[in-house]
């Protein structure tokens, strides 16, 4: 392999665990995560497994919605300075973990006839990254920025009500990435492509519109008029779509490995393939190739 895109894009998080795992994939052991309780206990998660699956160059990709446990990931390569972060100004911020309990099961058998009572969803825990920063509320923040129609959404621990706020814990023990990438080097190439690019400035465009459109109050009801912004907001949403028309598209193709698995059956292997739609021409995985060129 000459490069890997990891993407996290659309990610709202799964397991912690396996978010561990996978970032011990790219670096040889150490910590990962700090989890901090309600009572004030601190744990680190670890990768203990000193061998590095792969050393080549690698890129993250994230967008407002990836979270939780994609944002773990997320930090760990960028703490240890292993990959790039691409994508949204940040990501969706959910740091922190909850435990609902059932009421019904609390209370004796003798007050039976008040069930059901309901749930209680409690906040048990704290993620930090292994700098000792929260990854709650402020999110995971993109190496390089890319325009996104997501980057302006009104989403994410930001805008929830009585979100926790971001704080710190001391920090772990980590030694960074022996050959980290050139950040501003990688940056500033892609700077320069992404402002050379009429699919990316049509973008931007687009973006901005989106912004605007934010900031509006007022909503006309007079029907002619209300049709005719419908009219213009439908058009908006028809040139995003087109925009990924107009990438260069890559080349795709499923790994020899799978094939083999499949046993060579072009229908299984087809509907493996199910989740490259849309990606060859996907305008953020263009420039993450790019990048990783870059970084070769």
């Amino acid at each position: 392999m000459k490069g890997i895109v990891f993407d996290l894009r659309e990610n709202g998080g799964g397991s912690l665990r396996d978010a561990v795992d996978m970032a011990g994939l790219f670096i040889s052991s150490g910590p990962v995560v700090q989890v901090h309780d309600s009572r004030g206990t601190t744990s680190v998660l670890n990768d203990r497994d000193p061998r590095v699956q792969y050393d080549g160059p690698l890129v993250v990709l994230v967008n407002k919605h990836s979270a939780s446990a994609s944002e773990i990931l997320a930090a760990a390569i960028q703490d240890y300075k292993r990959g790039l972060i691409i994508g949204t100004p940040t990501t969706y911020g959910k740091g922190t973990v909850q435990r609902i309990v059932d009421l019904d099961e609390m209370v004796p058998a003798g007050l039976n006839t008040f069930k059901p009572l309901g749930s209680l969803k409690f906040t048990m825990q704290k993620f930090y990254r292994i700098t000792g920063s929260s990854t709650q509320f402020k999110g995971v923040a993109s190496d390089i920025v890319l325009p996104d129609v997501a980057s302006d959404l009104d989403e994410g621990e930001q805008q929830a009500d009585y979100a926790l706020k971001w704080d710190e814990i001391k920090s772990a023990s980590y030694h960074p990435w022996d050959a980290q990438p050139d950040y501003a080097k990688l940056e500033a190439k892609s700077k320069a492509r992404v402002a050379a690019n009429p699919s990316f400035r049509q973008l931007t465009a687009i973006v901005q519109s989106l912004r605007k459109r934010q900031a509006e109050t007022v909503v006309p009801l007079q029907l002619a008029k209300f049709q005719a912004r419908r009219h213009l907001l439908q058009a908006e949403a028809e040139k995003y779509e087109a925009l990924q028309a107009t990438a260069k598209p890559l080349a795709l193709a499923a790994l020899t490995a799978d094939r083999q698995a499949l046993q060579g059956d072009s229908a299984q292997v087809s509907r493996a393939m199910r989740f490259t739609r849309g990606l060859p021409k996907d305008l953020t995985l263009n420039e993450a190739v790019a990048v990783l060129k870059d970084a070769q």
